[in-house]
């Protein structure tokens, strides 16, 4: 993701003005419309779907309409937050162009970045970049590459990913790509499982043994999907406007155990968030 290293990071500013905040805030997502759907996105019916290597095709027409029904949720979500302007903490600022904050919704702590790049002819090469990167994403993960281990639709797959560190060792996440209009939008739910906090275990059940050798993927994968045991989602809200691309990032993990429970979360999922932000602004400056 990185093609470029900025010399000097651009300072954090404590922004000074609530309702200056609310106004840059409401610009971030504000014409998205609601079609903005998998379910309205799905362009190839199951049949279609194909077998190659690692990728399998879902046949099951229970568990692909879950995984449509659950990620049209998220992307409901994804513009929810991005628009939500209440009860914002920890405001920081790139120049005027952009902002960090955190936000405190019933529990759950939401963080976001939002940025303008001023050159609107530089959507699609944005948008490729994000996408390239999609399996780096949610910021300070240790895990490993992602891996494609189930497609529903063209759009929507499932990645699995391994981590060598103590605090789990999967991650499932369901991924899609809908697109309308100077839209586009990237959605990834996830959850982190190990052998103390397994799906089955999460649902008072009998423990898969993910330490085992010969796990049956196949039935975790369907579990976590049919009982929608998804605990985090991340994603990309990119939209091109007439002088500008804006770009809202949204994060929310309710068992994020990437850091340790003494540090200071919010300062480093809000340094990743910079990190980035100041990557799109360098590798896009005008």
């Amino acid at each position: 993701m990185n093609r470029g290293y900025i010399k000097t990071m651009f300072a954090l500013f404590i922004l000074l003005l609530y309702a200056r905040n609310r106004a840059f805030a409401s610009e971030s997502i504000s014409d998205v419309g609601d079609s903005n759907t998998v379910s309205t996105q799905n362009i190839a019916n199951l049949d279609e779907n194909h077998e190659n290597g690692d990728l399998l095709a879902c046949t099951d027409y229970e568990e692909v309409n879950k995984a449509s029904e659950i990620m049209d949720d998220v992307i409901d979500r994804l513009k929810y937050y991005g628009n939500y302007n209440s009860n914002y903490s920890c405001y920081y600022t790139i120049e005027e162009r952009g902002f960090i904050s955190f936000t405190d919704y019933g529990g759950i702590d939401v963080a976001k970045f939002y940025l303008k790049i001023r050159d609107p002819n530089k959507y699609d090469q944005i948008v490729k970049m994000l996408y390239e990167a999609k399996d780096s994403y949610g910021f300070g993960s240790n895990d490993n590459k992602a891996k494609i281990v189930r497609e529903y639709y063209p759009n929507l797959t499932l990645i699995q990913k391994y981590s060598d560190t103590p605090f789990h060792k999967y991650s499932f996440g369901l991924f899609t790509i809908v697109e309308e209009s100077n839209t586009t939008i990237f959605a990834n739910t996830s959850i982190n499982i190990n052998d103390e906090t397994s799906a089955n275990k999460k649902k008072g059940e009998k423990d898969v043994n993910l330490s085992n050798n010969h796990i049956d993927f196949d039935d975790v994968i369907r579990q976590i999907v049919l009982k929608n045991l998804f605990t985090n989602f991340f994603g990309f809200i990119i939209t091109k406007k007439h002088d500008n691309v804006c770009i809202t990032y949204v994060e929310s993990n309710r068992d994020d155990k990437s850091y340790p429970e003494d540090s200071d979360k919010r300062k480093r999922r809000a340094q990743n968030m910079l990190n980035l932000m100041n990557t799109l602004l360098y590798d896009f400056k005008s």
